[in-house]
């Protein structure tokens, strides 16, 4: 049986075998994934993972959808990024989308998201790229060790533009009125694995009194 991990590899994928979240979305027939609902799509259906259709951008700002499934989010969205976008002034650079999306891309959908020793592909033409250039950006996950993933989960969130590596303006996130935050890690297989909070022991309090005697031992 195909699993999703197996179709981030490669292998064939039935697009029933998906999450309902995602099973109305397109499948790439190169990559054989579902193509998220702010990707560009070629006049052939090929999804251009790297590259933000504009239009559709601009429809999930104007109503709040989810990047991923192009639904309505609801009280909460999620984003997906380092453990560095929680500092003050830190940004995110992943579209804000469903806690459950959020899930998926992280299990699986998203090769580069969900193991750790698969790189990014090379950015397509005209692409922004923040922090590193295209030849930097193709050797994390290879010889430039993947930080393990932080999801924000939060009830609004602001964008903002920066300043990419060569020169050209990118939209960037900033959440608001986080609510929680959940982490993940990789585990002994190179997949990530969300690192759950230790559970909090019930303490019994027990008085310390002294033993009384027997009535015939006073």
């Amino acid at each position: 049986m195909t699993t999703q991990a197996d179709a981030a590899h490669g292998g064939a994928v039935n697009p029933g075998q998906w999450p309902p979240e995602v099973k109305h979305l397109p499948v790439c027939p190169h990559r054989r994934l579902p193509i998220p609902f702010i990707a560009e799509v070629g006049a052939d259906g090929t999804g251009h993972f790297t590259i933000l259709d504009n239009d559709r951008a601009r429809e999930c700002l104007k109503h709040r959808l989810c990047a991923m499934c192009g639904l309505p989010m609801g009280a909460e969205i999620a984003l997906l990024g380092d453990a560095v976008s929680l500092e003050p002034g830190g940004f995110w650079i992943e579209p804000p989308v469903h806690e459950p999306c959020a899930e998926i891309a992280a299990g699986g959908l998203c090769p580069f998201v969900s193991r750790e020793r698969v790189p990014r592909r090379l950015p397509e033409d005209g692409v922004a790229i923040v922090g590193m250039g295209p030849d930097e950006l193709a050797d994390v996950g290879r010889t430039i060790a993947k930080r393990p993933w932080v999801m924000a989960i939060a009830r609004t969130y602001t964008t903002g533009l920066v300043i990419s590596h060569g020169g050209h303006p990118v939209m960037v996130y900033q959440a608001d009125a986080i609510v929680r935050v959940r982490r993940y890690a990789w585990d002994a297989a190179g997949k990530l694995a969300e690192v759950l909070p230790a559970p909090t022991r019930a303490v019994r309090v027990v008085r310390n009194q002294p033993r009384r005697r027997p009535r015939s031992r006073r």
